[in-house]
């Protein structure tokens, strides 16, 4: 009888385990310090005239569509961390950071995103090949990869296609020291994409 009302008088929240937090993540940016002045990048375009340029909705590859923060410590076998999560798909997080990087570089008269009806001389397309965070014995690294197209609008002329892809060691090998290197290998491949934006565009108005 003693058991039963010592067990009657416990609160049912000393029975019940707490749920874990759940953890998320937004993706950053800011321009690479070593990415040319806007003055420099637009030299070579300012007598022809800006193009427009719109950006189309980012795709993503499968596995890398969803929020879930993928690790790997096996060749080919995707893992989840459980508790951590990205705010959204990565690649929905990116089209924001990508209008602002294409507004910041100068190079375009006008830039629009992919809900905006607009007729641009320009179409960048965009794929998130992966992004993910490597283990490997006691240190990790995040392995980040697109893939850019560069279409002329008019006439659905593919203008150039490349891949970039970046190495990013994790100071730390948590979800959030992946979080970290996530946010440079996003600066580091952004920046690798206006470099080639402006070549692409030097060779249009040669």
């Amino acid at each position: 009888m003693i058991t039963l009302m010592l067990l009657g008088a416990c609160s049912p929240s000393l029975f019940m385990q707490q749920a874990p937090t759940m953890n998320r993540y937004l993706l950053d940016w800011a321009p690479d310090p070593a990415t040319p002045a806007k003055a420099s990048v637009t030299s070579d375009t300012r007598n022809t005239g800006k193009p427009d340029i719109q950006l189309n909705s980012i795709t993503a590859a499968p596995g890398y569509d969803g929020p879930q923060m993928i690790y790997f410590r096996k060749p080919h076998q995707l893992e989840f961390y459980a508790h951590n999560r990205w705010a959204a798909p990565p690649g929905r997080m990116l089209e924001p950071i990508l209008l602002r990087m294409l507004e910041d570089s100068g190079l375009f008269r006008g830039v629009a995103g992919p809900d905006i009806a607009v007729d641009a001389e320009l179409t960048l397309n965009v794929k998130l090949l992966y992004l993910k965070q490597v283990f490997s014995n006691l240190s990790s690294e995040v392995d980040m990869a697109l893939e850019v197209d560069l279409v002329a609008t008019v006439d659905a002329r593919l203008i150039a296609s490349h891949r970039f892809s970046v190495v990013e060691p994790v100071t730390e090998p948590t979800p959030y020291g992946g979080v970290q290197a996530a946010d440079r290998a996003t600066r580091r491949l952004l920046a690798s994409v206006q470099t080639f934006l402006i070549r692409q565009l030097q060779r249009e108005s040669e």
